[in-house]
């Protein structure tokens, strides 16, 4: 069960400062993010450029901290690149710098083995920085059907078998029938014309981050990741 003490003491220390301005999160919430970037070949530079920028504008409207939020990245096509995991960067600028320098890779969108990746690299797991009160979440974009679908559809739904929460972007052509397979809930997925409109689905995306830390919190559940790989 979470512990109400630790959420409190959230509440109290949430507000920063950044550039010298005070601000105040959406919400408090205690959450572990997996930022899933594709880099298919329909993809131009600028294009990879505005997804890194939406990502980094999406992780600015949060504290970062071992009792906030925190970041963890990783790009895929043929294969997934891991850029950083949760034990890394523990200020919101150390996460703005590291997205900054995800490097452009073409290649087919294997969505699937992405998200195995995230399972049997044990991602979500303490050893990578992972907390047990946290929620746990993915924010996965796409822009076109993943090559290996029977593979996409079932390693999301290991990963929501043991309590991730996958939040799905789909830019363009994405498939609106694969993206409710992954998340396995139509409110956790969000669509966009283009990259250069990604910064249109930005509050939406962190109300439904907010809402879905509050459902987990409701629940009372710890997460506990564990891949025998």
């Amino acid at each position: 069960m979470k512990t109400p003490f630790i959420l409190l003491v959230v509440a109290a220390i949430a507000t920063a400062q950044r550039g010298g301005i005070k601000f105040t999160p959406p919400c408090q919430p205690v959450v572990d993010i997996v930022f899933l970037m594709v880099q298919s070949a329909s993809i131009m530079p600028e294009e990879h450029k505005a997804q890194v920028e939406f990502l980094t504008e999406l992780s600015e409207k949060f504290n970062v901290g071992p009792y906030d939020v925190q970041y963890s990245a990783l790009v895929y096509s043929m294969s997934p690149n891991k850029l950083f995991d949760f034990k890394r960067l523990k200020t919101n600028a150390k996460v703005t710098r590291q997205l900054s320098r995800a490097v452009y890779r073409k290649g087919q969108t294997l969505t699937g083995k992405a998200l195995d990746y995230i399972y049997t690299s044990n991602m979500f797991d303490s050893s990578s920085g992972a907390r047990d009160i946290a929620t746990d979440i993915v924010v996965m974009i796409t822009d076109s059907v993943s090559k290996d679908q029977a593979a996409t559809s079932a390693a999301a739904k290991v990963l929501r078998d043991r309590g991730v929460n996958i939040l799905a972007i789909g830019v363009g052509d994405a498939s609106d029938k694969e993206l409710n397979q992954i998340t396995g809930n139509s409110s956790n997925v969000f669509k966009t014309e283009s990259y250069d409109r990604l910064s249109n689905l930005k509050d939406t995306l962190v109300s439904r981050i907010c809402a879905v830390f509050k459902e987990d919190e409701g629940n009372n559940t710890i997460h506990i990741f564990i891949s025998s790989h």
